[in-house]
């Protein structure tokens, strides 16, 4: 989003917050209801347009969002929903996005406010490196030639240990699979939950096991280049060699043996 719609968004999602602070439950219900409108209006693009549409008033575009969801969620979700129809929003579809990043966002709180958004956060990691590894796995579950509530059954079942809050973040990724890679769809999740907490993720690949000194030395290394706290979260992979290769959001820090041999052929091959 641009910086317009950034605005409109964190505005919405200050209020929210308040007001789940408040409700202090539910956050299951309201995500599922914002979800669904979410559908609802991504597969409407001319109702988008209309909500959408600095030349109407604030007003009008209200009062369509209104008449749109009317009894198809909770009180609370469509004056949230009629809120973010007032607002400004910079490109195509920012409103869309935007209900979606609160519902994922009223998932996190209510994680948050059960003292589990580390385990979530956690959780969601270990689930992104088993996908990674379980090719298999990973085609069953983007295979739209099945229903998507097996699909989903099939993960929960899996999952049985997993916070409801999890499997609801899983459950709406594998609906959103046929949009973008269900892996990146979960790491945008690790990364909503580490800004929650008010931390960087760090997404560190290796061919062995780091120890927990290790682990600890490279926090501290990436804390002070990036100004934050951060959290190593570790998949080890033996195509690497040796060293260690680090994601944080778009930062790519590739220290790894493979990546070295990899230039030197490079070298090699271009100086023929």
């Amino acid at each position: 989003m641009r910086l317009g719609s950034e605005t409109s968004y964190h505005k919405a999602q200050e209020n929210w917050d308040a007001l789940l602070r408040d409700k202090n439950a539910g956050e299951v219900n309201f995500a599922r209801e914002l979800f669904a409108l979410a559908d609802v209006f991504a597969a409407a693009p001319a109702l988008v347009a209309a909500l959408e549409d600095a030349a109407r008033s604030a007003e009008d575009r209200a009062t369509l969002a209104a008449a749109v969801v009317d009894t198809k969620a909770s009180g609370e979700v469509k004056d949230l929903t009629v809120g973010l129809a007032r607002e400004r929003w910079s490109e195509s579809g920012d409103l869309v996005r935007a209900m979606e990043r609160l519902g994922v966002q009223t998932l996190l709180s209510g994680a948050q406010r059960e003292h589990q958004l580390d385990a979530l956060e956690a959780e969601l990691y270990s689930l992104r490196s088993i996908l990674g590894a379980e090719r298999e796995l990973r085609a069953t579950l983007a295979d739209e030639r099945y229903p998507l509530a097996a699909r989903q059954q099939l993960m929960t079942s899996l999952l049985a240990e997993y916070s409801r809050y999890t499997v609801e973040l899983l459950n709406r990724a594998l609906g959103k699979a046929q949009d973008t890679n269900l892996r990146t769809t979960l790491t945008s999740y690790i990364e909503a939950a580490g800004e929650r907490s008010q931390h960087l993720v760090a997404s560190v690949t290796a061919a062995i096991p780091l120890t927990r000194e290790q682990e600890e030395r490279l926090a501290q290394v990436l804390s002070r280049r990036f100004g934050k706290d951060v959290r190593i979260h570790t998949t080890l992979d033996t195509s690497v060699v040796g060293g260690v290769k680090v994601l944080i959001g778009s930062h790519v820090i590739d220290g790894t043996l493979a990546s070295r041999i990899s230039a030197v052929k490079e070298v090699f091959k271009n100086g023929r």
